[in-house]
């Protein structure tokens, strides 16, 4: 089988919907003509209760553009501390919720990273082809799509890690899932 990742994948990924992506990453990646893929708390789309998140309208026009929506639970629960009705409601009513505003939902990201085999399987069994965890790493045609690896950019990340991580998998032909959340914290200091 020919290697999907021959050459080196890099894709961007972002958590949350803040409403920071929109209004300061989603220009510069319609400038540079990159596309990502947004994982959004279906539960947060309301301005007046939540005007630090994405509403509805920022979330089509980046689906308009060429970006990718994903699920992300409708509240963001620590689903492996939750019951399994909850976990399951979490997911179906996020993912019910997209499909109903006419969203194109494939995949999901796990909300803080947490997963156990229940959530994983309610996750396949509702018709996702795939999803992202928060596991440290770099993907190839072994991993697991409903574990998807990626790198975390933190405020503290540096500029020459992140170069080092795209050169790591252009050498050893991966897939680098970039994962970003907020990207409009203060860095003070050197």
């Amino acid at each position: 089988m020919k290697n999907p990742f021959f050459g080196g994948v890099v894709t961007l990924s972002f958590d949350d919907g803040w409403k920071c992506i929109y209004k300061n990453a989603f220009p510069i990646l319609q400038k540079t003509n990159i596309k990502s893929t947004h994982y959004v708390i279906s539960g947060t789309l309301d301005d007046a209760q939540f005007p630090q998140y994405m509403n509805i309208e920022d979330i089509h026009d980046l689906e308009n553009n060429g970006h990718e929506i994903g699920c992300h639970t409708a509240s963001h629960k620590r689903l492996t501390e939750e019951s399994k009705a909850i976990v399951e409601n979490e997911i179906k009513l996020s993912l019910k919720y997209f499909v109903n505003q006419g969203f194109s939902v494939k995949t999901f990201a796990y909300p803080y990273g947490l997963y156990n085999n229940f959530i994983i399987d309610i996750v396949k069994s509702v018709g996702f082809k795939g999803a992202r965890s928060v596991i440290d790493g770099f993907n190839d045609i072994s991993t697991d799509k409903f574990l998807l690896q990626c790198k975390a950019v933190k405020v503290n990340t540096l500029f020459e890690e992140v170069v080092g991580w795209i050169e790591t998998a252009i050498k050893e032909n991966k897939w680098l899932i970039l994962m970003f959340h907020q990207e409009d914290h203060i860095v003070t200091g050197k």
